[in-house]
């Protein structure tokens, strides 16, 4: 299913290869690959979580063209659809989203780029993430309510404001959609009998059989190969080979009839014998057509009556494994093979694509990804079902395996050492007095005391020696116990069990690129999911030790992985028994890690309880992001009580000093990249009501997630953002009360509870920081906010209006006054030719020197314009290019009269009409754009601050002197008055800039009114060069005047 082995697709397979690993930006030729890595977190734009898109291969499937054209419609008036099917497989389901982009973009526009989501990487929002993508067609697959967090509307208002068109598919059932949505209108069913109409099954039976033509007779092959190629060959279409008859009576086309989708003529293909010299016969083929379609099908009586020991070992690497790309996998269950499972099975061979073809059959699934790399998996509907008997049969196997898991993950990012911990373990006097209390024959205790002292750092090692030292019945007796009073994962998960992977092509079929690591750690935390359904403890411990590591993407596949377990969908055979569970180690890591290892107490050796006691900090970021991935699963504010309740542990009350909690900064990362961004996507309002929110206000990288959530909840939830704005403002009113209480009377002021929470404030005069970080959200979220009409939204005047109150009551506050600085560059980059006349306004109150760091938010704008220009120039004198075709096209080849763009008329009708404060801003902006984009290692900021702080009173001197002389060319002495001490400064340091931007102002502007300010200011700059001349001139002028007066 799909076109593989193409130039194009190997071209993009090696592209894919040499992907930037680090996640940075990239695009891959002409296929538009894109990995994100911004501020905004989660996407999950967050730096440990990407987006990647690719544009996928078009499917060479046969589908109804009526139905697909009629989905185009549709599309094309609503700009987004929704696919879901009760009938079709989602490999059908995704071919067919593929299939309409295709037509979509032929219809709309050729140039339009198809974008198909790439699944393991983690997707929590979908409407924020499409606001800052490029237009196109976007693909996204198998997503559910959470994916687009549960609000269909929120996101087809994204789709219709960037007019992007969006196809979706689903396999969550209607119903359950339609809790969340009343836009029915958006889903379309997809139907066998819509998606393949009458012709369309045979059409794609006749392209399989020309795929597989030595499944065909050598009787019928040659015939039936020149026919296909020689209606391919003059372009007709393939509807005369329908009824080309595969046996005496039967044509494709009646083959094909019956048959429910592509995927029962992919097994139908598969279940005939590649035997050249076997006659098909009607009843032969009859036959095979009932197998394909019995329902009948017994998987237990498959697993354990057809399949052999070899192909059901296979089934358990495959369900281990299940999504990893074809050649990924099979170098995987390598791995398992040849390092985990051969102990047991010593006589298993590495597999082969052949031993998967009967499991294709019944069990597997391979995927059609739209790149040139399939997927192998498991059939969703019945991968618990497959697992379990594999668990019942090779317990032994799965155990072993996990290790082989570990291993797989410490292989993609071993490079980055110190990652896992060194455990020796030693049997002390306390291991061999629980061996005592056994019962066991005296004549073995000898053995045991032998053991006393001994150091282990493999758990096979210490096995073997135990079982050596009491014999093989009592071993087989007591082994339970043994497991208890040895736990194995005091010794299983070492340093020390490392294997690397030392062959080239080996790693690079696992970890070639970004995407395949991302994958290897998506997979793990699956296979750790399943097998917790069949051994809470074992996966615990695997789980554990992830969490427990410094390097985050290891805690974050164990976050990822024990969050899975609220999610519920409609074919799991998962109760709510694992949801609780989750609670049930959550806090069991909070409140004594140790007893994962040592249930009993007193029995943990003390390497391993001071490694616990070193990584607790890992620990606790685990649980936090854990909390926030989990809480993705309940429904809008509805979070899980104990799940909020688990995260105040973390949280001091606002503001309790009884309350100590260690400073720990992993702690405070993880709140802020992970579970502050995910609780307010979801949760916003619950979190508000109940407070959750304010306190965590207090954590720097909270804060920083908060202040941006609440700007995008502004666009969402007007009337909520407002609530919470003025909660935020009433707290702060009320820590500044309290400040002013503690100074005056040097002593804890009582409680203060806030009228609409039962928030407890202070109790002593550390709230400072605690109200300075929540004034920090506020002005961070004004300087996020886009402005739009509509009920509950701010203005650009109000919201620069509640700057500027800040900035007069926490003026002398050097951080909060550079974040108002920040927030107002932020505006002005975003917007600034809607709000001149609110940003004349905010610029006004500032100091010059504060200026300075807002005015590079300007020159974008410059910049942006002057491309724009140059680019249209370019275009119109093409011809050039064939006159001089090594002429340097840029904006001095072509720009001699040169031209003013918008932003630059603005500055220069600051400078030229308006009041001081906009002379030097227009001036400053001006001259800070020229360097930007002539001086690239000049910091514009920190060098105008520098040089504007050295305030000269000979430059104002100067002015005063020089500015009569400015009367002959401006017409106005005042400009230059008010002017020319800053720019005197500036020219201190950046002359030979300075007189070469006045030069292109005075010599390629046609505007007359520049070129006289051009010209005073080049006079200007000379004569105060020339100081000492000046005052000379002067004295001679007044000579001059005293001589011609009248001799009294």
């Amino acid at each position: 299913m799909g076109t593989m082995g193409t130039d194009k697709d190997k071209k993009l397979h090696e592209e894919l290869n040499a992907i930037n690993v680090n996640g940075s930006q990239n695009t891959i030729g002409d296929h538009n690959f894109i990995i994100q890595s911004s501020d905004v977190h989660l996407h999950l734009k967050d730096p440990n979580h990407k987006i990647f898109f690719y544009t996928p291969s078009q499917p060479d499937i046969h589908f109804n063209d009526q139905f697909i054209n009629k989905i185009v419609s549709n599309i094309i008036s609503s700009r987004i659809i929704v696919l879901w099917s009760k009938e079709c497989t989602r490999n059908e389901r995704n071919q067919v989203a593929r299939k309409i982009a295709y037509e979509l973009q032929k219809k709309v526009n050729t140039d339009l780029k198809i974008r198909e989501w790439l699944k393991n990487t983690h997707i929590f929002d979908v409407p924020v993430f499409l606001m800052d993508e490029p237009i196109g067609i976007y693909v996204i697959t198998d997503i559910s309510p959470y994916t687009v967090q549960y609000d269909l509307e929120s996101l087809l208002n994204v789709v219709e404001q960037k007019t992007h068109f969006l196809i979706l598919t689903t396999n969550t059932v209607l119903d359950i959609w339609k809790r969340f949505t009343s836009k029915e209108n958006l889903f379309q069913k997809i139907t066998i009998k819509n998606l393949y109409g009458e012709n369309f099954l045979a059409k794609n039976l006749v392209e399989l059989f020309s795929k597989s033509s030595l499944k065909l007779p050598r009787e019928i092959r040659t015939e039936y190969m020149d026919s296909y190629r020689f209606q391919k060959e003059i372009g007709l279409e393939i509807d005369e080979l329908i009824l080309f008859h595969i046996t005496k009576s039967l044509t494709i086309k009646d083959i094909a009839t019956g048959f429910r989708g592509y995927d029962d003529l992919e097994k139908f293909i598969r279940l005939l014998p590649e035997d050249e010299t076997h006659v098909f016969s009607d009843e032969f083929i009859k036959i095979i057509i009932k197998e394909v379609l019995s329902k009948d099908f017994d998987f237990l009586k498959w697993y354990h009556n057809t399949l052999t020991k070899r192909q059901q070992h296979l089934l358990l690497g495959v369900a281990l494994l299940s999504g990893l790309y074809e050649n990924q996998m099979f170098a995987a269950l390598e791995e398992l093979v040849e390092n985990d499972w051969r102990t047991r099975a010593p006589v298993l061979d590495s597999f082969d694509y052949e031993d998967l073809e009967i499991l294709r059959n019944f069990a597997v699934d391979i995927i059609e990804t739209g790149t040139i790399e399939r997927k192998i998996e498991i059939k969703p509907a019945i991968k618990q079902i497959i697992f379990r008997e594999c668990w019942y049969n090779h317990q032994r196997l799965v155990i072993n395996s996990i290790q082989g898991l570990i291993n797989l993950v410490k292989n993609s990012t071993y490079s980055q050492p110190p990652l896992f911990e060194t455990v020796t373990f030693k049997v002390t006097d306390e291991y061999i007095d629980k061996l005592y209390q056994l019962s066991l024959p005296e004549y073995v205790l000898v053995n045991i005391e032998k053991l006393k002292g001994k150091l282990y750092t493999d758990w096979k090692e210490l096995i073997s020696d135990i079982y050596d030292a009491i014999g093989s019945q009592s071993f087989k007796l007591y082994k339970d116990k043994i497991d208890v009073i040895f736990d194995k994962s005091k010794v299983l998960f070492r340093d020390t069990d490392f294997r690397e992977i030392s062959k080239s092509s080996k790693k690079s079929q696992l970890y070639g690129n970004f995407v395949k690591v991302n994958l290897i750690y998506d997979v793990v935390g699956s296979a750790l999911r399943l097998i917790a359904y069949e051994s809470l403890s074992l996966a615990e411990e695997a789980l554990f030790f992830y969490a427990r590591q410094p390097n985050l993407k290891m805690r974050d596949l164990a976050a990822l992985s024990l969050s899975q377990w609220k999610k519920h969908e409609e074919e799991s055979t998962v109760d709510k028994r694992y949801e609780q569970e989750l609670i049930r180690i959550l806090k069991r890591w909070y409140k004594n890690p140790k007893s994962i290892y040592d249930p009993f107490g007193g029995l943990l050796s003390k390497e391993m309880s001071n490694i616990i006691d070193k990584n607790k900090e890992y620990i606790y970021s685990t649980i936090v992001i854990t909390i926030g991935y989990a809480a993705v699963y309940d429904t809008p504010d509805n979070c899980s009580e104990e799940l909020l309740e688990l995260l105040k542990e973390f949280v001091p009350p606002l503001w309790d000093e009884e309350f100590v909690l260690p400073e720990w900064e992993t702690v405070d990362e993880s709140l802020g990249s992970h579970t502050v961004p995910l609780m307010m996507k979801y949760h916003l309002e619950q979190l508000h009501h109940d407070g959750l929110l304010y306190r965590l206000m207090i954590y720097r990288d909270s804060a920083k997630a908060i202040s941006r959530e609440l700007s995008l909840a502004y666009l969402n939830k007007p009337n909520l953002f407002n609530e919470i704005i003025k909660q935020i403002y009433d707290i702060c009113k009320q820590l500044k009360t309290a400040e002013n209480t503690y100074k005056k009377k040097n002593k804890k002021p009582k409680n203060i509870v806030l009228s609409d929470t039962e928030i407890v404030l202070i109790k002593g005069f550390r709230h400072y920081d605690r109200r300075n970080s929540m004034i920090s959200i506020l002005i961070a979220v004004y300087g996020n906010l886009q402005f739009t009409q509509g009920e509950g939204r701010l203005t650009a005047q109000e919201t620069f209006d509640r700057l500027s109150d800040i900035y007069r009551y926490e003026g002398k506050n050097p951080k909060l006054v550079k974040a108002i600085l920040d927030a107002v560059k932020s505006q002005i980059t975003r917007d600034f030719h809607n709000i001149i006349s609110e940003v004349k306004t905010i610029l006004r109150i500032f100091e010059l020197v504060e200026v300075v760091e807002i005015i590079p938010g300007i020159f974008p704008h410059i910049q942006k314009e002057r491309k724009k220009y140059v680019e249209l120039l370019i275009k119109e004198k093409k011809s050039i290019l064939e006159e001089e075709p090594d002429a340097e096209l840029d904006e001095e080849y072509f720009d001699t009269d040169r031209h003013i763009s918008k932003t630059e008329s603005i500055m220069f009708n600051w400078i030229l009409k308006e009041r001081s404060p906009y002379k030097k801003i227009g001036f400053l902006t001006l001259l800070g754009a020229y360097l930007n984009k002539t001086s690239e290692k000049i910091d514009v900021v920190e060098e105008f601050i520098e040089t504007i702080r050295k305030k000269s009173w000979w430059g104002l001197f100067t002015a005063l002197l020089i500015s009569p002389i400015n009367l002959l060319f401006l017409g106005s002495p005042a400009i230059m008055f008010q002017l020319l001490p800053t720019v005197i400064l500036l020219n201190s340091r950046f002359g030979q800039e300075i007189s070469e931007m006045i030069n292109v102002w005075f010599t390629k502007i046609n505007d007359l009114s520049i070129r006289r300010f051009a010209l005073s200011l080049k006079i200007s700059l000379v004569l105060s060069d020339y100081f000492i001349l000046v005052i000379v001139l002067y004295f001679f002028i007044i000579y001059l005047i005293i001589g011609l007066l009248p001799y009294q």
